[in-house]
């Protein structure tokens, strides 16, 4: 049979925690004093103990008759908080694939999906983190929410903080431009437009170490692969395009 203790343990709570979970789920609610008598532990202990558990949720406090008492949740919730977890672990283990130092000259991983999307955005980012970086930037029409503009845009100050110069090539439209404006003036990450009419693509490129990504917010679908000699050819094709949008830029 198992423990039950050593499950919760192996599930996050500490020992402290399990043993006072445990004794508010035997009880359904209780103070701190009766919650030590039970548990062997301090009053001072206790109240940390319940600090602990209110953050994870399995508990809520509230007051009666001038004094604190706690009630437990139903233990579902940490179940459930259990499979969020494994879901997003599950969510990035194909980008855990693609940098995990395997000696392959090519590692592909896909994302797709909100969830996927945004979590493979928020790790590639970290991957560019003081480096160069190049980067053929999408046309920015409604369809990108708002919110999601403000969380890259959170990233990318961690990227200039940490030391990452960018070059970008974006289209020549006012929300690509006023987008990049302020990490220019920050961070001097240098930016140049070509026409819409000529470039206005919904996906973005991007090029790091020996990595091509390629992401589309429409379709809120990521692609990273890790290849060295794709990598350089992108990186050559990049070049091509900013020398030659030196002089349109120059107007």
């Amino acid at each position: 049979m198992l423990d039950i203790e050593e499950t919760l343990q192996d599930a996050g709570l500490s020992e402290k925690e399990s043993r006072v979970y445990l004794s508010l789920l035997e009880f359904g609610q209780g103070t701190a004093y009766d919650i030590a008598r039970r548990s062997g532990y301090t009053r001072a202990t206790v109240y940390d103990v319940f600090d602990a558990l209110e953050d994870k949720h399995l508990i809520t406090k509230f007051p009666a008759n001038k004094r604190q008492v706690v009630a437990v949740q139903d233990p579902q919730i940490l179940v459930d908080q259990l499979r969020g977890k494994l879901e997003n672990l599950e969510t990035i283990l194909p980008y855990l694939h693609a940098i995990s130092g395997r000696k392959h000259e090519t590692d592909l991983a896909y994302f797709d999906g909100r969830k996927g999307y945004l979590a493979s955005v928020s790790n590639t980012i970290e991957l560019q983190k003081g480096k160069e970086v190049l980067n053929f930037y999408a046309h920015s029409p409604d369809f990108v929410p708002k919110d999601f503009i403000e969380t890259v845009q959170n990233k990318w100050r961690t990227m200039g903080e940490a030391g990452t110069k960018m070059k970008a090539i974006i289209p020549e439209h006012g929300s690509a431009l006023e987008y990049f404006k302020q990490f220019v003036d920050e961070y001097g990450w240098e930016v140049r437009s070509a026409p819409l009419d000529k470039y206005s693509s919904l996906v973005s490129f991007t090029i790091v170490d020996d990595y091509v990504i390629m992401h589309s917010r429409q379709k809120e679908q990521h692609v990273v692969i890790r290849n060295a000699d794709a990598a350089h050819a992108q990186r050559q094709i990049f070049q091509m395009v900013w020398e030659s949008l030196k002089k349109e830029n120059e107007k």
